[in-house]
C-alpha cells in the first residue's frame, strides 16, 4: 500500500491536487499514516485528513502524532464530531466497546481538547496553510445545526464548519 501512495503523491504533487485521507474507518488507525502525508507534503501533494480525531491525545503519542502531521504542513484536519454537546456526542458517535454514562462527558471534554489542540500546535508551530475544520451530519438528533455551528465557530474557533447531508442509502 505504501507504494501505491507514494505513487499517488507523486501524480498529485505534479497538479498541486488532494490526496484525501478518509473513508472505510479511522484513517489514523494506520500506523504509518503519518509518515505518509509527510512523504506527500514533500512530494507537492496537498493533504486532506478526516479524522475522529481520538487517536490524538490525551496522551504524550496522540499529541505527538498531532504534531507531526501538523508540522508536515498538512492542508486540512477534518474532525468528524456531528455534535456540539456531551449528550449528543455520545448518542451519534458511542465507542465501539458500548456506551457509558460515566464516561460521555470525559469523552466529550477530550475530544474538543484534541481539536483545541491542533488548533494550538498550528498556531504555535506557524502553519497557516493548515486550516482546522469540524464537519456534521445535518440530522434531526443533532438538534439545531446553526446553534452547533456557532459553538464550534465562535466557542472553539474552528476555521470552518462543514455540514453534509444525512445519506440513507448502502450501508449509511
Amino acid at each position: 500500500p505504501r507504494v501505491l501512495w507514494d505513487k499517488i503523491a507523486e501524480e498529485c504533487g505534479k497538479f498541486g491536487s488532494y490526496i484525501r485521507c478518509t473513508g472505510g474507518g479511522e484513517p489514523l488507525l494506520h500506523p504509518e499514516l503519518p509518515d505518509m502525508i509527510v512523504s506527500a507534503k514533500k512530494k507537492g501533494a496537498k493533504v486532506w485528513l478526516n479524522t475522529n480525531g481520538s487517536m490524538f491525545g490525551p496522551d504524550a503519542s496522540g499529541i505527538e502524532r498531532l504534531e507531526k502531521i501538523i508540522e508536515s504542513g498538512v492542508d486540512v484536519i477534518e474532525f468528524s464530531m456531528d455534535a456540539a454537546d456531551a449528550e449528543t456526542y455520545a448518542k451519534l458517535r458511542p465507542p465501539i466497546s458500548g456506551r457509558d454514562p460515566r464516561t460521555d462527558e470525559k469523552r466529550w471534554l477530550d475530544q474538543i481538547n484534541n481539536v483545541r489542540r491542533a488548533l494550538e500546535i498550528r498556531n504555535i508551530k506557524m502553519q497557516d496553510q493548515t486550516k482546522i475544520f469540524v464537519s456534521m451530519i445535518r440530522q434531526k438528533a443533532l438538534g439545531d445545526i446553526e446553534k452547533a455551528e456557532s459553538f464550534w465557530r465562535n466557542k472553539i474557533g474552528v476555521d470552518n464548519v462543514i455540514t453534509r447531508k444525512f445519506l440513507s442509502w448502502d450501508d449509511n
